[in-house]
């Protein structure tokens, strides 16, 4: 009885991981996924006032890493997910703050160099993207550094939450079939006024990020993903139209050149007129 049972297990196990494989095979064989890692700096763009010494020294202590999801719906437009963790550290000559957390969004990414050159480029390309999602401070510290501060009855526990817009341009150059590399600037737009733990109405509590980001394409048999083909035209309709095209461009060269002999048999025709 108790060989049975195992015997039912194993077989039973077997099958699962038969078919968890195919399911994974067949989500990622058509050459559509990638993964995508980045680490950068940020730099506070809330309701502060510093100097370009404070602003460069926050920004060099405000370190950032992401990871993100793609899929490519066409070789120009893909979709993904994207996910990360943040330190801001800042301050201006009457406060400061420190804060760090984690933010997430999916969003939605275009390929403007392939889109405005009607192809894809070989190697380099500019993806602009735009999500929804979260941003979510774990811990903040804000300080009074000067008697400039707001008092501290404007004080406020910084939410669990905020609306996050993150609006991103990343320039990519592919260094193989699949990787490639990058430099990411992103504009990270929020909802609130009090995630540096200070009220003042207004709701600017905002970031910036520039970051390198390195992308990994799963390859399918073909070895060539989705998001570096060049484009096509699939549609019937589409394609007769250009043939049509193509077959008039070809009876023009065909009338030219019969207008070019025709003018050369009446210059002859001339000549020999009046050489009469």
């Amino acid at each position: 009885m108790k060989k049975t049972i195992l015997i039912v297990v194993v077989v039973s196990f077997t099958h699962w991981m038969v078919a968890q494989r195919s399911l994974t095979e067949g989500a990622f064989e058509n050459g559509r996924w990638s993964i995508a890692a980045e680490a950068g700096f940020g730099l506070w763009d809330g309701d502060f006032h510093p100097t370009r010494k404070q602003m460069l020294v926050g920004f060099v202590t405000s370190p950032l890493l992401g990871v993100s999801m793609e899929y490519n719906m066409s070789p120009f437009l893909s979709a993904g997910m994207m996910f990360g963790g943040y330190f801001y550290n800042q301050e201006d000559a009457d406060e400061s703050i420190y804060s760090r957390g984690v933010y997430f969004a999916p969003y939605l990414s275009t390929d403007i160099l392939g889109f405005l050159n009607g192809e894809k480029f070989e190697k380099w390309s500019l993806w602009a993207s735009v999500g929804v999602g979260t941003k979510n401070p774990i811990r903040s510290y804000y300080s009074r550094t000067g008697s400039g501060a707001y008092n501290v009855r404007n004080r406020v526990v910084p939410p669990g939450a905020v609306l996050l817009i993150p609006l991103s341009l990343n320039l990519e150059r592919r260094v193989s079939q699949s990787m490639s590399i990058g430099l990411m600037a992103r504009f990270n737009v929020t909802n609130s006024d009090v995630m540096d733990g200070v009220f003042r109405g207004d709701f600017n509590d905002h970031s910036e990020s520039l970051a390198l980001t390195a992308r990994y394409r799963i390859l399918p048999e073909s070895k060539q993903h989705f998001r570096d083909r060049k484009f096509e035209y699939q549609s019937p309709a589409i394609k007769a139209i250009i043939e049509n095209i193509q077959k008039i461009e070809v009876l023009e060269q065909q009338v030219d050149s019969l207008q070019n002999r025709l003018q050369s048999a009446e210059e002859k025709l001339l000549k020999i007129e009046k050489s009469k």
